[in-house]
């Protein structure tokens, strides 16, 4: 098996970490931003939830392996399905413990209307169905699944910083 020389090594991360770092940061922070809301309304915790977090952690985890190849091979179908099939897995199981959550394991406060459980339900299925029909149009035109890909932080992103709810937090 050959060696490759340090340098070479060294030259690659240079020429990609910076926009690698940034896309797994900013895709990261938004399901930390999210889990933190989330969790800030919980009472309490019990195993079955902390399981599913852990699944969620799981696939976040992963995140910079799926971003590395996607960035290595952006015309790649199997590599946008890849990245699309673990951010929409990290979303369902974020889709997972909200379920468990608000309608299962009741741990949140009664204040929290069933009306409003349903709503923040229905709101965790928008990046997991988008990321996972991005995964299927991989295969299709990887353009279409790149386009996604931009556009779902700005889902999330965007309405918060419009309405001002960072002073939420």
């Amino acid at each position: 098996m050959a060696s490759v020389p340090v340098e070479e090594v060294v030259a690659d991360i240079e020429r990609e970490l910076p926009a690698i770092s940034a896309v797994i940061f900013f895709t990261v922070a938004i399901f930390w931003v999210n889990h933190h809301h989330f969790f800030s309304r919980i009472t309490h915790t019990d195993w079955k939830l902390l399981r599913a977090n852990n699944l969620l952690l799981f696939f976040l985890a992963i995140v910079p392996f799926t971003t590395a190849v996607l960035g290595d091979h952006l015309d790649s179908s199997v590599a946008a399905f890849l990245y699309a099939l673990n951010l929409g897995l990290a979303g369902a199981s974020f889709t997972l413990m909200g379920f468990y959550v608000f309608f299962v394991g009741n741990l949140v406060p009664p204040t929290i209307s069933e009306a409003e459980r349903r709503r923040e339900w229905r709101r965790s299925w928008i990046g997991t169905l988008s990321y996972l029909a991005a995964a299927a149009v991989a295969f299709v035109w990887v353009p279409i699944s790149l386009v996604v890909f931009a556009v779902i932080p700005l889902v999330f992103v965007v309405p918060n910083l419009l309405r001002g709810d960072e002073a939420e937090l």
